[in-house]
């Protein structure tokens, strides 16, 4: 039960900081990740995806764990050199080292269905305007450098430097000396208000509205955890966390499927988990926006 309890702790924390684990994909136009592809097809045609949107095996889409919804890639099998532009529009591979799923017609396009998996590059082609303006926004709300000037002090310095401390301090004192030196002074200009050194801020974009839904509460664990097992069964590739919380002095284990970028589409996931016996209530959770730049493969 131990061990139950700490998976889906690491569950909640790898829900939470999605979008999703931090390999070696960036977010700009041109960035390049090369890793393995597997891909998807007849059991989830038909099912909802991350984004809201109903999965078409026939279509040419791709799930990824980083890049924006909506992004387009193209993808690169290395055997055969042959590519295909999908869109992003769900989230995963949750298995293994793979870096994509790609939909049943993009892996016919690249020729690795029989296959199963392939060595491939991917290569970002377009990033969603929305994601795009929230960057640029960001980027508005960084304060612009000032340059620093340092204070110059006005000393009186005499012609020739004493050699002891006292003297030095003595003849180095700020105020004139009660009597002139002798020889020619030196003087340095008049002093120079310093400009105060400011921190540059770390721009702060609101939270992205997130929906999930709430499949079940339960004050038993072990009947929370026996349902979380037959959403998993159903729903393979949505993400499913098991979220323990305390009301009115009484632990509550929620259980928290998908990620939904609108209420619309997570409520069409909802009724379609009606359809299969789940009672779910749509909720609103926040998610941090990822501004990643590239990585070393």
């Amino acid at each position: 039960m131990g061990i139950q309890k700490i998976y889906y702790a690491l569950t909640v924390l790898f829900i939470s900081f999605l979008p999703f684990a931090p390999s070696a994909s960036g977010q700009d136009v041109g960035d390049k990740q090369k890793g393995l592809a597997s891909w998807y097809g007849a059991k989830y045609h038909g099912r909802p995806t991350t984004s809201g949107e109903i999965y078409n095996r026939h279509k040419l889409t791709a799930a990824h764990n980083e890049l924006p919804l909506g992004s387009k890639v193209k993808v690169t099998n290395k055997a055969t050199g042959e590519s295909v532009v999908v869109r992003i529009n769900d989230r995963g591979p949750f298995s293994g080292a793979r870096i994509i799923d790609l939909s049943e017609a993009a892996a016919k396009k690249i020729h690795y269905r029989k296959q199963g998996i392939a060595n491939v590059t991917v290569e970002v082609v377009s990033l969603p305007e929305s994601f795009l303006a929230s960057r640029a926004k960001v980027e508005e709300l960084k304060p612009k450098e000032k340059p620093v000037v340092t204070e110059a002090l006005a000393l009186t310095v005499p012609a020739k430097i004493p050699e002891t401390k006292a003297a030095a301090t003595e003849a180095l004192a700020i105020t004139s000396p009660a009597v002139a030196p002798v020889g020619p002074v030196v003087s340095t200009p008049a002093a120079v208000p310093a400009t105060p050194i400011v921190a540059p801020l770390v721009p702060v974009l609101g939270n992205t509205k997130v929906f999930v839904i709430q499949a079940g509460a339960y004050g038993n664990l072990e009947n929370a955890e026996a349902q979380v097992e037959k959403l998993r069964k159903l729903y393979q590739k949505m993400p499913i966390a098991l979220v323990e919380e305390t009301v009115n002095g009484q632990k509550v284990h929620r259980i928290l499927a998908g990620r939904f970028v609108t209420k619309a589409t997570a409520d069409q996931a909802r009724q379609d988990l009606n359809k299969k016996g789940f009672q779910g209530l749509v909720k609103q959770a926040p998610e941090p926006v990822s501004f990643a730049s590239s990585k070393a493969l």
